[in-house]
Order: structure tokens, then C-alpha cells, then sequence
């Protein structure tokens, strides 16, 4: 027998042979009085309450998803980490690139289909002093001996990986970012942020403990560097416990000397598929830390930081006609251009000293290479892995590099960039532009575009909204100075 645990998220289970249905989901997005490490603070929250409601399909479902902003002093959007949004971009919900942000007291509706397929000046993040596991329970799993149990293991931090470690029982890895691979046993995974795992764990038919399992949170630039610049540490972590009999201890800790992950560029797609070619584009990116005009800290694409424009990209490539395949339409946003049906390889080169985990938008990638740190930038003739594993979301390490492939085959704007938020608001961020031809005259759902009205954003024309793609009045070309996130200002 198969049970499954999955944190708060979008699940998606396979239904063979069941009924498509469309599921719906009223929401409003409040703001809630919490305590999820036992701080109580105001977080944002859905109907009132926190944590947030999990939205449940099955492949092949219509989800609908209405979406009310009750928030009063911020704007909003939501975006479907992981939903490839295949024929339907006008709902991926990055606000500035998919849609206008969603002011308060207004509404827009989400409908899709469920698919797998500046005070800072030293580049200092925020550390957390906490972290939290299933929203700040006991962490106990309520287990049987002699059954199987399957959890998806959802890393949701806003910046740093975590450790996951269920005692000596072996984790058989099925899934990575909801792509299934051929079945792996390890003991140690290392999940960067916004990373997702799927794994089975059999309880021993003769068991009579709990088992502790242990999360922990990787705050270190490498963990791996030999000679590090601070030692290596890992002072936040949870110990949760699979629970066999309540009556038994469940105070037990679990110590790991070292971890050692298994490498999860080397699991193996379960379908067999072979790398993608022969490759006809490639996507060079370049990243390191970057300043401004005004001298301020941000992060680069290849020397450039991403602005955020007026008009999101998705409704420039809508109204721009022919003129949708020009780069320089869509203002400083790292436009890069493939053609439907190309084979685009995207090589990252990460010329920093830390792990950085980098996402798309509206695809799962194939996974070619990744080698470890300090291997140097990515040359032409490098080694890959032909028979690549698939996901969203890879851990690139320092000083090194990696290659991604996809088939241009889902027409839209997506987003590329590092799932670490902090760095996105620094600007680590570029703008892939798929069969731009396939998006002239693209249809924006009427509640977005009254959304776009109501704070007085363009929706037709180039970044500024002219109807000149090459008329560049009004672009913006230099960073805000001033830090305010979604805050709304009704009199702006």
C-alpha cells in the first residue's frame, strides 16, 4: 500500500482512465496573524487563514482559480510554479511579464489546465533566524510498519536549500520537479529552493521505533568547499519523526557526520528520452554580481540587470504584430528570441562563489551537465549527459557552469532566473521570448486588462506602451532608486 504526504502546494496526481472535471477555488488574499516559527507577525494569507490552502487536480483537470485582492495596502499576483501553461501564458501570473499586478478590490480569474509536461550595499541577504517544517508542526508522520509511504518533499524557502534525511532508510527518489525518473535509493537529498522530490519510504515490517528524520537549512555558500571563507554550519534544522507507536519515544535526534548528496543531475528520466537535438540556438548567461548607474548592488545577465518595464512582455508580443520578434521592443528585460520547434540550449556560466538555484518558466528542462565546483566557465565540446534527467529548477554551482536543452515547443513569455528572491529584486532575471509569431493578436482575458486600467498600465505597444516598437520614450533604463515592493498607493 502507497500513502502520500505533501506539504501545501499544487498536487497532481495521475488519473488513468478518470474523468477530466474543472475544479474551482474562490480566493481572497488577506492578511493573517500567524506565528509559523512562533513569532507572531502579519503574513498573507488566503480566506483568513494561514497556512494556505493546497490546490488539489488531478492531470488533465481545469482549475479555476478566482482571485480576490483584499489586502488594501499592496497589489498581487499568482504565479504556478511548476504548470508549464501550455497554450494558456496569459495565466502564469509574473506580474510585469504575464500580467499587470492586481491592485486591491480588484479581481481576476485563473484558468488553466493541470499539466506536467536599496539599503543594502554590500550584496547582504537576509538571514533567517528560523526554519519551518509543514507549517510549523510537530513534524510527526504517523507511519505503519510493513507499508509504503510516498512524500513530496517541497522546498519553499525564499533563498537557501535544505538537507532532508530520514534516518538509515533508504529514500527510492520516483520524481524531481514533477518529472519522473527511473527509481533511485539514497539517503541524503540536498532540495534548493523551489525544488521539488518525490520519494517512497518503506517502513520495516518489523519496526518497533519511531524513526527521526532531519531537515536542514544550508545557509553556506558551498557546503562542499574544502577551504571555505566561514566554517561550514548548519545552525537551523527541524527534527521531525515517523511515528510507529505514539506510545514510544519521540524525542530521538538524528545525527549526519557529513552530508553527502546523492547528485541529482544524474538520476535517470523514466520515459528514456534522449537529449534533445540537433541543437539549433544557444542561450549564453553569464552571471555575476553587478552596479548601476547610481552605483547601487544588483545582479547580471551577461553585464545587463532586468528592469521591470510598463507594459508586461506578454502584451507587447500580443499587439506588436511582426514587430514582436524585435529584442530591443521589450526595453532592458534580457529578450532572447526562439522559433517554434527550435532546440534550445541555454549555458549558464555562475561566476560567483555561492550555489545558485535557476528556474524556467514553462518548461521542464533537460538537465545535460552541472560538474561540480570551480570547473570554470562552460567551452564548446564540453561532456554532457546524454540521456539527460528533466525538471524546472537546477542548483548551479560557484565558479562553475550548466547546460540546459528544451524544445521550443509552448509559444509564450516566460521567465528566467534565480530562485533565490532576493537576488530577482536585484535584477538576475531574463525573458525568453518562444515563437513570438504564435503570439501576435494572443487574447488577454477582459478582468487582467481591467486590472491594467485601474493603476493606468499600458496594454498595447512596445515596453512603454507606444505603438512604435523602436520609439523608446518612456522605457525605463535605470533601476527604481527607492525600494516598495507591491505596496499600493491609491493616489499614485
Amino acid at each position: 500500500m502507497h500513502r502520500r504526504y505533501l506539504l501545501p502546494a499544487i498536487a497532481l496526481a495521475q488519473a488513468a482512465g478518470s474523468l477530466a472535471k474543472t475544479v474551482n477555488y474562490d480566493w481572497n488574499i488577506t492578511w493573517v496573524i500567524a506565528s509559523p516559527d512562533g513569532f507572531t507577525r502579519p503574513v498573507i494569507g488566503i480566506n483568513d487563514a494561514w497556512p494556505c490552502p493546497t490546490i488539489e487536480a488531478n492531470v488533465g483537470d481545469v482549475v479555476t482559480i478566482n482571485v480576490n485582492n483584499k489586502l488594501g495596502n499592496e497589489t498581487t499576483g499568482l504565479h504556478f510554479h511548476g504548470i508549464n501553461q501550455i497554450s494558456t501564458n496569459n495565466m502564469d501570473g509574473a506580474v510585469g511579464v504575464n500580467q499587470c499586478p492586481l491592485p486591491p478590490d480588484y479581481s481576476v480569474q485563473y484558468l488553466f489546465y493541470a499539466m506536467i509536461d536599496p539599503n543594502n550595499t554590500n550584496f547582504a541577504p537576509p538571514i533567517p533566524n528560523s526554519t519551518v517544517v509543514n507549517d510549523g508542526g510537530d513534524g510527526h508522520i504517523n507511519v505503519e510498519p510493513g507499508k509504503t509511504y510516498r512524500l513530496r518533499l517541497i522546498n519553499w524557502s525564499a533563498m537557501f536549500s535544505t538537507f532532508v534525511q530520514f534516518d538509515s532508510l533508504d529514500m527510492d527518489v520516483i520524481a524531481i520537479d514533477a518529472s519522473y525518473v527511473k527509481k533511485q535509493s539514497v539517503q541524503n537529498l540536498r532540495i534548493s529552493a523551489a525544488q521539488r522530490s518525490d520519494v517512497l519510504i518503506a517502513i520495516p515490517s518489523d519496526a518497533d521505533r519511531n524513526f527521526p528524520y532531519l531537515v536542514a537549512l544550508d545557509l553556506n555558500q558551498d557546503y562542499a568547499d574544502p577551504d571555505p571563507p566561514r566554517p561550514i554550519q548548519f545552525p537551523f534544522n527541524v527534527t521531525g519523526q515517523l511515528v510507529t507507536d505514539a506510545g514510544k519515544a519521540t524525542d530521538g535526534n538524528l545525527t549526519v557526520p557529513r552530508f553527502e548528496p546523492y547528485d541529482d543531475v544524474t538520476f535517470a528520466p523514466h520515459d528514456d528520452e534522449a537529449a534533445y537535438g540537433p541543437v539549433t540556438k544557444r542561450w549564453l548567461l553569464n552571471f555575476n554580481y553587478c552596479h548601476d548607474v547610481n552605483g547601487y548592488p544588483r545582479a547580471c545577465f551577461n553585464d545587463t540587470t532586468y528592469i521591470a518595464q510598463k507594459v508586461p512582455a506578454l502584451y507587447s508580443a500580443a499587439s506588436l504584430g511582426d514587430n514582436n520578434t524585435r529584442t530591443d521592443a521589450y526595453g532592458p528585460i534580457g529578450a532572447f528570441v526562439v522559433e517554434y520547434g527550435e532546440v534550445l540550449e541555454i549555458v549558464i556560466n555562475n561566476n560567483n562563489e555561492a550555489i545558485h538555484p535557476f528556474h524556467l518558466h514553462g518548461h521542464q528542462f533537460q538537465v545535460l551537465a552541472r560538474p561540480g565546483s570551480n570547473a570554470g566557465n562552460w567551452s564548446d565540446g564540453v561532456e554532457v549527459n546524454e540521456l539527460p534527467p528533466r525538471r524546472d529548477t537546477v542548483a548551479v554551482n560557484p565558479k562553475s557552469y550548466a547546460v540546459f536543452r528544451i524544445k521550443a515547443d509552448n509559444p509564450g513569455v516566460f521567465l528566467f532566473h534565480c530562485h533565490v528572491e532576493w537576488h530577482v529584486e536585484l535584477g538576475l532575471t531574463a525573458t525568453l521570448l518562444e515563437a513570438p509569431d504564435r503570439l501576435v493578436n494572443y487574447t488577454i482575458p477582459q478582468d487582467h486588462l481591467d486590472a491594467c486600467d485601474a493603476l493606468g498600465i499600458p496594454t498595447t505597444g512596445n515596453a512603454a506602451g507606444n505603438a512604435d516598437w523602436d520609439n523608446t520614450d518612456g522605457f525605463v533604463t535605470v533601476p527604481p532608486t527607492v525600494y516598495t515592493g507591491s505596496l499600493y498607493n491609491e493616489t499614485a
